[in-house]
C-alpha cells in the first residue's frame, strides 16, 4: 500500500522507485473499503495526478477494464472534474482500448479507440496506433503454448486501422521487432518473429509471414505477401 500515499502527493520519484523494486505494484488495489479496491491508476485519476497516471500507464496499468465492478479511471477523473486527466485518457488512449498488464507504452504514444495491446509488448515513444489494431497478440503458430515471448516496437511509428502485429514464438530469440519511423497501413500484418528495420512503408493489406526480415527504407506495395 506504500504506492497510494505517493500517488496522492504526486511523488513521481518515489513511485518510480517502488515500481522498479516491485513492478507488480502497478496493479495494486487500495485496501481501504471506502475506495472499493480501486487500482493505483483509478486512485491517481480520481485525485487528478496526471503525471502519476502517465507513469502507471507506461508501466502497464490497465486503462479501460472495469475492475471489481467500479468505474474505469477516465470516469473517476471526470467525476472529480480533472479535465486534464480526462483529456489524456480520451486523446492519448482512446475509449474501449485495452492495454494488458505486461505492456509498456512510452511517452507521447497515442492509442486510438478500440485498440487491443496485450502480451509482453514494449512500445516506444511518439507512436500513433489507429482504431481496431491488434498489437502483441499470440502468434498464429500451432506449436505456441502461451510461452512468455515478446513484441518490441520502437519510436515514431504509424500503425493504421486494423493492422495486426503478433508477438514471437520460441523458435528463435522470442521477440518480434518493429524499428523506428515505420508506416504500416490499414490491414497490414506482421507475423511472429519478424524483424523490421526503420523507415519502412507497408501499404494496405501487406502480409508478412513468420520469421521475415525487412531492411531499412523498404517499400512494400498493396496486397503484397512475403513468406
Amino acid at each position: 500500500q506504500k504506492i497510494f500515499p505517493c500517488i496522492l502527493t504526486g511523488d513521481i520519484e518515489a513511485i518510480c522507485r517502488l515500481l522498479d523494486g516491485d513492478p507488480g505494484l502497478v496493479h495494486a488495489r487500495h485496501a481501504n473499503p471506502e475506495f472499493e479496491q480501486w487500482t493505483a491508476l483509478q486512485f491517481a485519476a480520481a485525485n487528478g495526478q496526471l503525471p502519476a497516471c502517465k507513469l502507471l500507464v507506461e508501466r502497464g496499468a490497465e486503462v479501460y477494464t472495469n475492475p471489481m465492478n467500479t468505474y474505469p479511471p477516465v470516469i473517476q477523473a471526470a467525476w472529480n472534474r480533472h479535465q486534464d486527466v480526462v483529456d489524456y485518457f480520451l486523446h492519448e488512449i482512446g475509449a474501449y482500448s485495452v492495454v494488458g498488464e505486461h505492456v509498456s507504452v512510452g511517452k507521447n504514444t497515442r492509442i486510438a479507440s478500440h485498440v487491443l495491446v496485450e502480451g509482453w509488448t514494449t512500445i516506444g515513444e511518439r507512436n500513433q496506433i489507429f482504431p481496431f489494431s491488434c498489437i502483441g497478440t499470440a502468434p498464429q503458430d500451432i506449436s505456441y503454448k502461451n510461452e512468455e515471448t515478446a513484441l518490441v516496437i520502437g519510436n515514431d511509428n504509424v500503425i493504421r486501422e486494423s493492422a495486426t502485429i503478433h508477438r514471437a514464438t520460441t523458435k528463435e530469440d522470442r521477440v518480434t521487432v518493429i524499428g523506428n519511423g515505420n508506416f504500416l497501413m490499414a490491414y497490414s500484418h506482421v507475423a511472429h518473429d519478424c524483424k523490421l528495420g526503420n523507415h519502412i512503408i507497408m501499404a494496405n493489406s501487406v502480409g508478412l509471414g513468420g520469421h521475415i526480415t525487412v531492411g531499412d527504407y523498404a517499400i512494400l506495395g498493396g496486397i503484397v505477401a512475403v513468406h
